[in-house]
């Protein structure tokens, strides 16, 4: 009898090697598994689940304030099918106009219903404000947009370090025409934006941090308004340059003259009139004590002379502020933010005084052409 061949025999069973996927293949499949499960997550963004449990969204930028009234807009729009006005600015505009007083006044006025919303934030100038701008009227094309502006806007390197760090963050990049596949999924995926919110975790001031944020976040009207409650007695004195607590104000200010860089940022807000989006400039009802630290009072009517003709040069349309007298000083937190008092006033004064620059062919306010809401 022959010996038994063990390649040979049909019960004997060869061990076999799996065949191993190249790289391209195993990166392949990784990228479709990563698509599953962000798509099953970004399902759940169109849900309230997340919104319960993460609380808040972020692009990524610095700026919390920026980001609460980003999505404030966004939700918004969504909700009313697009929006009229927006006002522009800084810290003044965020606690200093209510959207739904000046939508109130403007009605009873004109019969015209506005869709109205507060995009001041806090510490950002004409520089910045530029950029947001051109970012709004992209996206949601308002009618009007309405910058209220001031004098420290124009101020060489002021607020330089807080347009550094607003702009510098990878969906500000992909906004501004900078691809990256960071800035694309920010962009365009809910669900990354709720676990943006949460990636400072490790911080030890996070859940501090995170609980100002929703704070702030709660107190923020759907139209953008966040009233400032303070309504300490506001002591109008005039502020001393041997004060120490006024020291850096001073020094701000001083040989005030505008920015040939800031005046063409001024000059882009003004050319989205090209797009069909009207542009106006106004100014706060600041008290008067605010312009002492930019000295003389020739200085600041130069600036206004200088100011009315940019303004004209670039085809906007500059309306004077509203005569600060008719702002209560129980309606002030300091000489240039208002609390919740004195905002209601000033909107109703100031939708009055648009009013009755369109009635005398000066400047209208436009609501925007699509996307109306019945």
């Amino acid at each position: 009898m022959s010996k038994n061949n063990k390649n040979n025999d049909p019960q004997t069973k060869i061990p076999l090697h799996p065949q191993k996927r190249s790289f391209f293949a195993s990166l392949a499949w990784g990228f479709v598994v990563f698509v599953i499960i962000l798509g099953l997550l970004e399902s759940l963004a169109g849900t309230n689940l997340l919104n319960r449990v993460f609380k808040t969204r972020s692009v990524g930028n610095y700026h919390t304030q920026f980001e609460i009234k980003w999505f404030a807009l966004q939700d918004y729009v969504q909700k009313y099918h697009g929006v009229d006005v927006v006002f522009l600015g800084n810290s003044m505009v965020n606690t200093g106009i209510d959207p739904v007083q000046f939508e109130d006044t403007y009605y009873s006025l004109s019969g015209e219903k506005l869709r109205v919303f507060n995009f001041g934030v806090e510490g950002l100038t004409v520089e910045p404000l530029s950029v947001l701008a051109q970012l709004i009227n992209e996206r949601y094309h308002p009618g009007t947009i309405i910058l209220v502006t001031e004098m420290r806007d124009y101020i060489a390197g002021n607020g330089a370090e807080v347009t550094a760090q607003f702009m510098d963050n990878p969906w500000m990049r992909y906004q501004m025409g900078i691809p990256s596949l960071e800035g694309y999924l920010i962009e365009h995926t809910s669900f990354i934006k709720y676990l943006l919110a949460w990636r400072n975790w490790s911080s030890a001031n996070f859940l501090d941090d995170l609980r100002t944020v929703i704070y702030r976040q709660g107190n923020v009207t759907p139209q953008g308004y966040e009233p400032d409650e303070n309504q300490a007695v506001f002591d109008p004195s005039q502020p001393m340059v041997i004060d120490p607590t006024q020291r850096d104000k001073f020094q701000l200010a001083a040989n005030f003259e505008i920015d040939p860089s800031r005046a063409l940022n001024l000059q882009e807000i003004i050319s989205l009139n090209t797009t069909g989006t009207h542009t106006i400039v106004t100014e706060m009802p600041v008290y008067p004590t605010y312009f002492s630290y930019f000295g003389p009072d020739s200085v600041r009517a130069q600036y206004l002379q200088d100011l009315g003709a940019m303004v004209e040069k670039a085809g906007g349309v500059f309306v004077p502020a509203v005569s600060y007298d008719l702002i209560p000083l129980h309606g002030r937190v300091d000489d240039h933010h208002l609390n919740a008092l004195g905002a209601p006033i000033y909107s109703e004064l100031l939708a009055k005084q648009l009013y009755t620059a369109c009635a005398n062919h000066q400047t209208c306010i436009y609501p925007a052409l699509t996307n109306r809401q019945p």
